[in-house]
């Protein structure tokens, strides 16, 4: 039992929302807000995770509340609810509910509803 429970909770981000799965160079994680720094430090809902490999690849099933990227792309197949943040790298996803800020990401959607 306590094996489901474990699950549960993961899926869940222990706060009974389903969170997204976030893949980064094919390790799974789950949680609702990414951010890449420039020191290869990814951060998923507060938490912080450090990866040892020079290229970061970030695939996100599922809707993300915001998205911050300095130098790693993120494809997301899904929705961001509220900002993306991007320097260097680029943001692939549905559609953004709120405001764009970039300086060389490149920024693919259908439909921006906030400010660029």
């Amino acid at each position: 039992m306590n094996f489901f429970k474990n699950i549960y909770q993961k899926i869940t981000n222990n706060n009974n929302i389903m969170s997204s799965k976030i893949s980064i160079n094919g390790t799974t994680y789950y949680g609702d807000n990414v951010v890449v720094n420039g020191n290869n430090q990814i951060i998923i809902d507060g938490k912080s995770i450090t990866c040892d490999d020079k290229e970061i690849s970030i695939h996100v099933e599922g809707d993300v509340n915001s998205v911050q990227s300095t130098n790693a792309p993120i494809s997301i197949n899904g929705n961001v609810k509220q900002d993306v943040k991007t320097t260097n790298g680029g943001v692939t996803c549905i559609d953004i509910l709120g405001n764009v800020t970039t300086i060389n990401g490149d920024l693919t959607c259908h439909t921006l509803k906030g400010k660029f």
